[in-house]
């Protein structure tokens, strides 16, 4: 008698981030799974009794990818916000079915970025208010409105409606970027 395959949570959990890298959360299912793993569909319930289950175990392992993102940025690029800006746009251009997992879903938040919307949030805040020296009230409009531009930058990207060179995404982040902390610093905010 064969050896039976033993499959682990940590290989499935693989094996669906393939598939939604490729599909979304259209293409994963337990026989997709079990095709690409050479196995039957038992390991997958077993581990993941539901296909919910499963999908926020996949968004899990998302987010640590797109934080990788935002971390390495950091190390990148001297102004941390820009980079945290950059490395949402690098997200959605390498990563399009997993940026519109976590960020072109209906959940319909509130205007109101914070932790819910991006686990980032408090670093890129800080980022904001500890090298321009401004309060975090203010700190967080910049955030607010500068996510509006690089959301929908990404979003083009993601979509596949446009693609801007890089060059084209620093240039309208950072005069986006200067045009709102000038209305900051001189009291002019409507």
């Amino acid at each position: 008698m064969p050896n039976k395959i033993k499959v682990s949570r940590e290989d499935i959990v693989k094996s669906a981030l393939k598939l939604v890298r490729a599909s979304g959360f259209n293409g994963l299912n337990a026989r997709a799974i079990a095709k690409d793993l050479s196995c039957s569909i038992q390991p997958v319930y077993y581990h993941f009794p539901t296909m919910e289950e499963l999908r926020n175990a996949v968004k899990v392992e998302i987010k640590k990818i797109y934080s990788s993102y935002i971390l390495e940025s950091s190390k990148e690029e001297s102004l941390h916000f820009r980079a945290a800006g950059i490395a949402y746009i690098k997200f959605a251009c390498n990563e399009r079915e997993f940026f519109k997992i976590l960020f072109m879903n209906d959940a319909n938040y509130e205007f109101d970025i914070n932790d819910t919307v991006d686990d980032n949030y408090d670093y890129i805040l800080s980022t904001i208010t500890d090298v321009y020296d401004i309060s975090p009230t203010d700190a967080k409009f910049l955030y607010e409105s500068l996510w509006v531009t690089t959301h929908g930058l990404a979003v083009m990207i993601a979509t596949g409606f446009s693609t801007p060179k890089p060059e084209e995404i620093t240039r309208i982040l950072t005069n986006t970027f200067k045009g709102l902390l000038m209305l900051v610093k001189k009291g002019e905010l409507i």
